[in-house]
């Protein structure tokens, strides 16, 4: 400061006292700042009375007094400083310096929010909504909400562009919450940062745009969403909204995984199983996947179980591959109930249970996988865990070529063939095979070449 103000502070103006306090606040001489904050304040400079009930609070430049804060902070909104009122309020909400009082707490806080202090406006709206010193009253609660918004404040931007995504006490409407989605981001609200990406992924309120929703997923990420990270990554695998990089994938992954989110730790532990844009590395598969799974991750406790049963990156044990296969299943794996179906036929890790492992396929099958289905034919076909039935093999084998399933094919050439289960017809054999050899049935190939290749 120049030296005529300090020597106007040196004589006794309130405002040089203020203004010289405030310079060496800035400088971190907390000490001599709290020697001017407080000659201002015994001349009732009201910002200066708040700043030192400041120091006190935070312990800066003097010992921490929760009780001389209220002194000072009282003083002031007694005669309505808005930053003092929100002060108090603060006091009597934690129980610092007073005793706890929710009603007080919100006494004051409706004084300063009464002041358009945006901050005080937005913690009214949250007492009218969860009832914290007043009644609740969630139109008054959205009117607080809305009044703060519109003053700036980015958590009530954040908390009026949710209320009109879903719709809970006003009217649904996206545009609206894009709207104040991007008020909030602007201010690099991370939560508004991810409803962007998430508006423009799925086409709320806006068309689909994977290059936009990518941009805000990505600042999302930046800013330390980890949810945001595990999507960022998922973009990378799949070229969505971005060029894709396999290694800015696993990176992105990693990043998420760090914060021990679940299913960023089964896409990484998938990363490290096949070598994808990382260096294969079975045991950081099994690593990660049995972080993912003792959260419940439905998907990496099917994978942990297949890392059991093949022995990746750990000691085989069919024991514990049928424990997460049936985990797994409780989660709603279907790849789980498949594999658990060939544990009980093959009598891994259980005793061999030829109807429980049919009711199991049986089961897979009901959810479209095709090498269910194509074993509830086999089984039907062999008699095993259900009454022998050809015809009722063919039929399930029908369903199997449906979704391009070769062994299916394959079968159904055989059971033409030789009139399994159906009339033999030379054509459709042929017909059925020909088909199976083009998705790759080797078995089919040879007998084309033995039968039909004259």
């Amino acid at each position: 400061m120049k030296n005529e103000e300090i020597l106007l502070a040196e004589s006794g103006d309130k405002k040089a006292q203020y203004a010289l306090a405030n310079a060496l606040y800035e400088k971190q001489e907390y000490e001599k700042a709290v020697f001017w904050y407080e000659k201002a304040a015994k001349q009732n400079h009201l910002d200066a009375q708040n700043n030192l009930g400041n120091c006190y609070y935070d312990g800066e430049g003097i010992e921490r007094n929760y009780r001389k804060a209220v002194f000072w902070y009282r003083k002031a909104a007694e005669k309505n400083n808005s930053a003092a009122q929100f002060n108090l309020s603060n006091c009597y909400y934690h129980g610092k310096g007073v005793r706890k009082n929710l009603e007080l707490s919100f006494y004051w806080m409706e004084k300063a929010a009464k002041q358009k202090e945006k901050d005080a406006e937005f913690l009214i709206g949250y007492c009218y909504e969860v009832g914290y010193g007043i009644s609740k009253d969630i139109d008054k609660a959205f009117f607080w909400y809305e009044r703060s918004a519109q003053h700036g404040n980015s958590a009530a931007q954040w908390v009026l562009a949710d209320d009109y995504f879903y719709g809970d006490i006003v009217q649904q409407d996206y545009q609206k919450a894009i709207y104040w989605y991007k008020k909030a981001a602007r201010k690099q609200d991370v939560d508004s940062e991810y409803q962007l990406g998430y508006c423009y992924d799925h086409g709320l309120g806006v068309e689909i745009n994977a290059e936009v929703s990518f941009k805000w997923y990505k600042r999302a990420a930046l800013h330390g969403d980890f949810v945001a990270q595990n999507i960022v990554g998922v973009c990378y695998e799949q070229g969505k909204g971005i060029r894709k990089s396999l290694p800015k994938a696993a990176y992105w992954y990693e990043r998420s995984a760090s914060e021990n989110y679940d299913i960023a730790l089964n896409n990484l532990g998938k990363c490290y199983s096949n070598g994808v844009g990382v260096t294969k590395n079975l045991t950081k598969a099994f690593e990660c996947f049995t972080r993912a799974a003792n959260q419940k991750h439905g998907d990496a406790m099917y994978n942990l179980g297949y890392c059991y049963d093949l022995g990746d990156g750990v000691t085989p044990d069919s024991k514990k591959a049928v424990f997460w296969y049936k985990k797994a299943i409780e989660q709603g794996s279907v790849e789980a109930i498949y594999n658990l179906a060939q544990c009980y036929s093959e009598g891994n890790g259980v005793r061999k249970n030829y109807k429980r492992a049919f009711q199991l396929f049986l089961q897979a099958a009901e959810h479209e996988d095709a090498e269910a289905i194509l074993n509830v034919g086999y089984f039907y076909h062999s008699g095993k865990g259900i009454e022998q039935s050809d015809e009722r093999a063919v039929e399930w084998y029908l369903k199997a070529a449906k979704y391009k399933n070769a062994g299916a094919m394959y079968n159904l050439g055989l059971c033409y063939l030789y009139g399994t289960g159906v009339e033999k017809n030379r054509k459709e054999a042929e017909n059925w095979l020909t088909q199976a050899c083009l998705y790759g049935n080797k078995n089919a190939k040879k007998i084309m070449n033995r039968l039909f290749s004259s």
